[in-house]
C-alpha cells in the first residue's frame, strides 16, 4: 500500500478488500452506480434483469457474490421507461437473489427511496408507506447470520430510519450548501436563505447558520382539493428587498413550491434567486415551470438520473454525489473512519 495520510487511509481499499466487494446496480440510475464503482476502483458485478410477459421482474446475480459484501444499489424513480414501483420491485428481486447466494453481508442502498414522501400515517391503523417500503427492503434481505445495512440519501422522513439497525441516511445537501457558498460575494447581509415551507424550517435554520445568513420562513397552504395549488401571502416581505435569495428544499417535484416562493421573493424586490435541492424529481411540466421562473440558477444532485434535464434546462447545475457515496460504502465495509462524518447527515442507528 502506498504511503497515505490517516484520512486517506480511511477511504482506501486494498486489493484484497476490493476482491471481496460485489456492487450491483439496477436500472434506476445506472450512471450513478458506474460512477460509484469508478470511485471505489472496482468492477460492477454481473446482474441479469428482465421482465416476464405479465410485468413481473426477474433479477439474478452470479455465484461470485458468495462470501462477499454485496452492495445492491437502486434509485426508485422513473427511468428507462420503468415506473418507481417497477424499479422498487426490481430492487427487491436483486436483494432476494443476493440473499440466496450466501453473501458475507448486504448493503441495500437507495439514493432515492420509493415511498419516502409518505412518512405520515393517515390513520392509526395504517402504516406509513415509507415504513412499508423500508420494511420490504430490509426483510427481503433476510438471510441467516448475514448483516443487512440500509442506506438512504437525504430521506424525506429520516426519523423512520431509527427503526432499522444498522442504517445510514447519508446527507449530500452539503454539496448544495457549498454551491450556495460559492455564490456569496461581498457582505453576507446582502444574502438571505428562504425556507419555502414549514416542513424544512428546522434544517434550514441550521443551513443558514452554516452559511452565516439570515433565514426567512415563508408561509404555504395547499388547496385541500388539489395539492398542486398553493396559497402564498400576497403582502411583500420587506426583508427580501434588494437581497440575493437562496431557496433550499430536500426535493423538487412539480416545482410549484419552489417557484411560488421565488415569485413572492421577486415581488418583494429580491435581486437574484437561486434554488437548491438534493432530489430532482421533475415530473412533466416541472422543467418548463423552472425555466420560466425567476430563478437565476438551479442546483441539485444526481440521486436520480437527470442527464436529460441538464440538456433541457440551461440554468440547471447537477452536483455529483458518487465520491460521498463511495467514501461511505468504504467506511461501512472496512470499519475505518466514521460514516456519519462523510457528510452532515445523521446515521439512523
Amino acid at each position: 500500500m502506498p504511503e497515505l495520510s490517516p484520512s486517506q487511509h480511511e477511504d482506501y481499499l486494498t486489493p484484497a478488500e476490493k476482491a471481496r466487494i460485489y456492487l450491483a446496480v439496477g436500472d434506476g440510475n445506472r450512471p450513478l452506480g458506474e460512477a460509484v464503482a469508478r470511485e471505489m476502483d472496482i468492477e460492477l458485478g454481473s446482474l441479469e434483469v428482465k421482465w416476464h410477459g405479465d410485468g413481473e421482474p426477474f433479477a439474478r446475480l452470479d455465484e461470485t457474490i458468495t462470501k462477499k459484501t454485496a452492495i445492491l444499489m437502486q434509485s426508485h424513480y422513473s427511468a428507462n421507461g420503468l415506473s418507481p414501483s417497477d424499479l422498487f420491485m426490481q430492487h427487491l428481486g436483486m436483494i432476494k437473489s443476493a440473499a440466496a447466494r450466501d453473501p458475507a453481508e448486504m448493503i441495500i442502498a437507495s439514493p432515492y427511496t420509493f415511498g419516502a414522501r409518505s412518512e405520515k400515517e393517515e390513520e392509526r391503523s395504517e402504516a406509513a408507506f415509507a415504513v412499508v417500503a423500508l420494511d420490504s427492503l430490509k426483510n427481503t434481505a433476510r438471510a441467516d447470520g448475514v448483516k443487512r445495512t440500509l442506506v438512504t440519501v437525504d430521506h424525506h422522513a429520516p426519523s423512520v430510519l431509527a427503526n432499522y439497525d444498522p442504517s445510514y441516511n447519508i446527507s449530500v445537501q452539503s454539496l448544495v450548501i457549498e454551491a450556495f457558498r460559492e455564490k456569496i460575494v461581498g457582505e453576507r447581509k446582502d444574502y438571505v436563505l428562504l425556507s419555502p415551507d414549514e416542513g424544512h424550517t428546522k434544517q434550514n435554520r441550521k443551513n443558514a447558520s452554516s452559511l452565516g445568513l439570515e433565514v426567512v420562513d415563508l408561509e404555504k397552504v395547499r388547496d385541500a382539493n388539489d395539492s398542486t395549488k398553493i396559497w402564498r401571502p400576497k403582502s411583500r416581505i420587506r426583508r427580501l428587498k434588494g437581497k440575493k435569495v437562496f431557496v433550499l428544499d430536500d426535493m423538487v417535484g412539480s416545482a410549484n413550491t419552489a417557484v411560488s416562493a421565488a415569485e413572492v421573493a421577486e415581488a418583494s424586490g429580491a435581486d437574484e434567486l437561486y434554488l437548491g435541492a438534493t432530489h430532482l424529481i421533475l415530473p412533466d411540466g416541472a422543467i418548463d415551470r423552472l425555466d420560466k421562473s425567476p430563478f437565476n440558477e438551479v442546483f441539485g444532485t444526481n440521486t436520480i438520473d437527470v442527464a436529460w434535464a441538464e440538456r433541457e434546462l440551461q440554468k440547471l447545475r447537477v452536483l455529483p454525489i458518487e465520491k460521498m457515496l463511495a467514501k461511505a460504502f468504504i467506511r461501512m465495509i472496512t470499519g475505518r473512519g466514521s460514516v456519519s462524518e462523510v457528510s452532515a447527515g445523521s446515521n439512523g442507528r
